[in-house]
C-alpha cells in the first residue's frame, strides 16, 4: 500500500500537481542543468538536474535561475514546454536575449508595458533561464 501511495504521489508530481495556487512544472533539458533559487541577491540553493521542477509560485523566493548548455533549438524547446510566447528577442554584446510570457507561470513583471515572466540568455552555448527575470550575470 505504501508503494502504491508513493507511486501515485510521484505520478502527480510528474503530471504537474496544483498545491494552492502553485503548480510544479517539469522542464526536460537535453543536458544536465543547475537550478538556483534566490531569496536575496545570492543563490540560496543550487542543485544539478536534467529534469527541472519549476514551482509556479516561488513562495519565499523572488527568482529562479536555470543554467545549462545548448543552442537556439534548446531554447525553442524550453519555450514550447512552458507554452511561452516570445515578446522580444535581441542581441546585446554578442549575447542573445529572449523575453517571453508563459501563462503557466504565476509571477509576472511588466517591461515596457508587456507582461513577462521568462528571460533567457544564450552565449557560447551557455543558456541561462530566469523566472520571472534573469538574476545574476550571463
Amino acid at each position: 500500500m505504501k508503494r502504491f501511495v508513493a507511486f501515485c504521489g510521484i505520478c502527480l508530481v510528474l503530471l504537474g500537481i496544483r498545491v494552492g495556487n502553485s503548480v510544479i512544472l517539469e522542464l526536460q533539458l537535453p543536458y544536465q542543468a543547475s537550478l538556483s533559487v534566490y531569496q536575496s541577491f545570492r543563490p540560496t540553493t543550487t542543485m544539478p538536474y536534467s529534469t527541472v521542477g519549476i514551482k509556479t509560485d516561488l513562495g519565499k523566493y523572488y527568482a529562479l535561475r536555470i543554467d545549462t548548455i545548448g543552442n537556439k533549438k534548446t531554447i525553442e524547446s524550453i519555450l514550447e514546454q512552458l507554452q511561452a510566447s516570445t515578446l522580444q528577442h535581441q542581441i546585446v554584446s554578442g549575447v542573445q536575449l529572449w523575453y517571453a510570457y508563459s501563462p503557466l507561470l504565476n509571477i509576472k513583471k511588466i517591461l515596457q508595458g508587456k507582461k513577462i515572466n521568462v528571460m533567457i540568455a544564450l552565449s557560447n552555448n551557455n543558456i541561462a533561464l530566469g523566472y520571472p527575470l534573469l538574476v545574476g550575470s550571463y
